[in-house]
């Protein structure tokens, strides 16, 4: 019997969760299991390993012909599970009106009255490696990343990522939760922008700043810039560069020792380590486009960040108050975000 283990795939994953979002059968053309059931996704762990034992126990009571075709109606979840042809699979699930929607996809889709493994000794024809009674596939045929943002040189994962981050932790600060070691916790901030990824200029300068493998990373076009280097790691992928650049550059606002009650930009802040944390709180910028580089040849690997708003001696790195009380007063983003920590402007 040849059946091939199966890898998880990243890109799989996100076309499970933006299709399990829309809370409709999935109507795409990789293979699909799905089932929506009672439960908040806070608590779906058990509730989802319940379903998937659903699934694979439909063999038992069914029998397979002797030539081991899928039989739709008999075994529909289980038929997917095992169909050989699949190296990839990937799931996720969401929210749908009181309940969640679980949905698995497949790289490829098992057909009605199809063979779905060949009959035989367990790991008799396996081109490779057998392991754990499955045949290890010489080619896994994952996902290629998604390059929307080409001059940018990073996946559509990676912008996401990256925006996300941003607005994580411009949320955070919004809401009152970033810790100050003067304060305790900075001060709330009643309009605070929600970026948006910007590939055209921002992101496509960054990369442009980066390509040479200088450092200190040379000026922006226009805008502003952070940046990031990472001493003596030529490996770290570029996923986790910009997560943990990110995460020091937010974390500045503590390890500097603080701003206090008044978030009043001050020159001083660029060479007292508050340069990076100010541009990631400038409740003025709108937009944010990134870069990575790895610089193999001088032991380093760089991340470049920027962003379209200036901040001058004396100017307010954000305005206090209740999270989006003062959206209104912006030039584009002047409603509050609808889904939670609610602290964010948006158009």
């Amino acid at each position: 019997m040849c059946t091939n283990a199966v890898a998880w795939d990243c890109n799989l994953e996100k076309e499970a969760q933006e299709n399990a979002e829309k809370c409709t059968a999935y109507a795409g053309t990789y293979g699909a299991n799905e089932q929506m059931f009672k439960g908040k996704p806070c608590n779906a762990t058990s509730k989802t390993k319940e379903v998937l034992n659903t699934w694979w126990k439909e063999i038992r009571s069914a029998t397979l012909p002797g030539d081991n075709k899928y039989d739709k109606t008999m075994i529909p979840h289980f038929g997917q599970m095992a169909f050989h042809e699949s190296t990839i699979m990937a799931c996720s699930y969401a929210a749908c009106s009181g309940q969640t929607n679980l949905l698995c996809l497949y790289e490829k889709p098992a057909v009605d009255q199809q063979e779905l493994y060949a009959a035989g000794d367990t790991c008799g024809d396996c081109a490779d490696k057998c392991i754990d009674n499955l045949c290890q596939p010489a080619v896994v045929n994952h996902i290629a990343d998604k390059t929307t943002c080409a001059d940018g040189k990073l996946s559509d994962e990676l912008t996401e990522a990256a925006v996300n981050m941003h607005n994580y932790y411009r949320g955070v600060i919004a809401s009152g939760w970033a810790k100050d070691p003067k304060s305790m916790y900075a001060p709330r901030a009643s309009k605070m922008n929600k970026l948006a990824y910007e590939c055209n200029n921002y992101a496509k300068d960054a990369a442009e700043k980066l390509d040479n493998c200088e450092y200190p990373v040379p000026a922006p076009t226009k805008g502003v810039q952070n940046t990031h280097k990472f001493d003596n790691n030529w490996t770290i992928s570029h996923g986790d560069a910009l997560e943990q650049a990110i995460s020091a550059w937010y974390g500045e606002l503590e390890k500097s020792g603080g701003i206090g009650d008044d978030p009043t930009y001050k020159d001083d802040m660029q060479t007292n380590g508050l340069g990076n944390y100010v541009n990631l709180a400038n409740e003025a910028n709108t937009v944010v486009g990134c870069a990575a580089k790895t610089c193999q040849a001088k032991g380093y690997t760089l991340v470049a960040c920027q962003y379209d708003s200036t901040l001058t001696a004396d100017d307010p790195i954000y305005t206090t108050g209740k999270p989006c009380s003062k959206c209104s007063t912006n030039n584009v983003n002047k409603n509050c975000e609808t889904e939670n920590p609610k602290a964010l402007c948006v158009a």
